[in-house]
């Protein structure tokens, strides 16, 4: 153990951005979160070894939206859940308020540390999403036309798909059939639970709906299909590397990257298609053995090679 004034910290850490690209760059790769609970005196405490970080690797999870049917899935739940486990407990600043903490951060501790409460979480928010969608098609009728009437009664179906699938999500798309609608069950289906001013968590929970959401396998999907789980995990677990790599390298401007983004949707839209662009150059396992500045390097050219492709 070296010994350390806080003063001559403060020569080598000037700003929470420094601090934020150190835990990334200097071999911890290690995602300091830019939430308000995480202050300096939480960044003391990760430096003598008495609280942790999430790996780089680990910023990124399924989202889970809210819904006003139940407070389960609220910060102050959240944050009780982290309380009565305590080897979760050294990953968040002590007496903070559940508030400070971004719902990103609370998933992505569940998702990779406790998995079970993650499930249970979705768990929960399936239930609520499902007697929503109930609620308005016992509620909702269309007007069909007679000829397609009478072939729709005539037409059996030959997939043999369980009675238990939900096809007709109708709550996502409730905003279509206002007049057809009585009284829906109020579910928020938005994905951006935590809607931030901040315009970095802006831009995190767009690319999260570009991103995360449109390969995450539902809950009975992962319980039930372990050879599958294999393959989803893995492949998720790259997506979440690229994206903590391209979330630092835009927060932090790195070789002046603000320039080719000018604006969110520039950024989120570019994101899905450095990922693929990405792992067409490597396989994950090649990928992580990279340090950190070169895969950022990696990153950067691929976004370099996407922008430069939609110039006229």
């Amino acid at each position: 153990m070296d010994m350390m004034a806080v003063d001559d910290l403060e020569h080598i850490l000037r700003d929470k951005r420094s601090l934020r690209e150190m835990f990334a760059l200097m071999k911890f790769q290690e995602w300091y979160p830019n939430d308000k609970a995480f202050h300096t005196g939480f960044a003391l405490q990760v430096l003598m070894g008495k609280k942790k970080l999430l790996k780089l690797t680990e910023r990124g999870s399924p989202s889970i939206p809210k819904t006003k049917e139940t407070n389960e899935l609220d910060k102050p739940n959240l944050m009780n859940l982290i309380n009565q486990h305590e080897d979760l407990q050294k990953y968040v600043p002590d007496n903070t308020k559940p508030s400070y903490i971004s719902t990103e951060f609370y998933h992505c501790l569940f998702y990779h540390h406790k998995r079970d409460v993650f499930d249970y979480l979705y768990s929960v928010f399936e239930r609520f999403k499902k007697k929503a969608n109930q609620s308005i098609k016992k509620t909702m009728h269309i007007e069909i036309p007679s000829n397609v009437s009478q072939r729709l009664s005539m037409y059996k179906s030959n997939f043999n798909v369980p009675k238990s699938k939900q096809f007709f999500q109708l709550q996502r798309f409730k905003h279509l059939f206002p007049d057809l609608i009585e009284n829906p069950v109020d579910v928020n289906m938005n994905n951006n639970v935590n809607i931030n001013n901040n315009r970095i968590n802006n831009d995190d929970n767009l690319i999260n709906n570009h991103s995360f959401n449109r390969n995450l396998p539902s809950i009975s999907e992962r319980i039930n299909s372990n050879r599958n789980q294999v393959v989803i995990e893995g492949s998720y677990e790259y997506d979440g590397l690229i994206k903590s790599l391209y979330n630092h390298m835009v927060d932090e401007n790195a070789f002046d990257c603000w320039q080719m983004l000018p604006n969110m949707n520039d950024k989120a839209r570019h994101f899905v298609k450095v990922v693929d662009r990405v792992k067409a150059y490597f396989d994950y396992e090649n990928f992580k053995l990279k340090s950190t500045e070169d895969q950022l390097k990696v990153v950067y050219r691929c976004l370099l090679d996407v922008c430069e492709n939609e110039m006229p």
